[in-house]
């Protein structure tokens, strides 16, 4: 497990990451960043599986696709397991 201060570091180095990537919309979805802090053994206390049942509600009410990687792999039918 890592400290919080490396869990700090690392979200902060992702998130200047995406901001300056050239051609990136700027929108990292939230799954996606779960799963991403799950893998590199970073607990979060977060379901990421009540997180892609979210996603996937709003963008029906909205009536648009999901941008999330996870999200799409899980509704795959390949439903991934969090990592933490």
């Amino acid at each position: 497990m890592r400290s919080k201060e490396d869990s700090q570091m690392v979200l902060e180095h992702t998130a200047l990451r995406a901001f300056h990537s050239r051609g990136a919309s700027g929108n990292v979805a939230t799954e996606d960043v779960v799963f991403m802090l799950h893998g590199m053994g970073i607990e979060t206390g977060v379901d990421l599986e009540g997180v892609v049942r979210a996603g996937e509600f709003i963008t029906g009410v909205l009536g648009r696709p999901s941008m999330s990687k996870v999200a799409t792999a899980m509704a795959g039918g390949g439903r991934k397991k969090n990592h933490g």
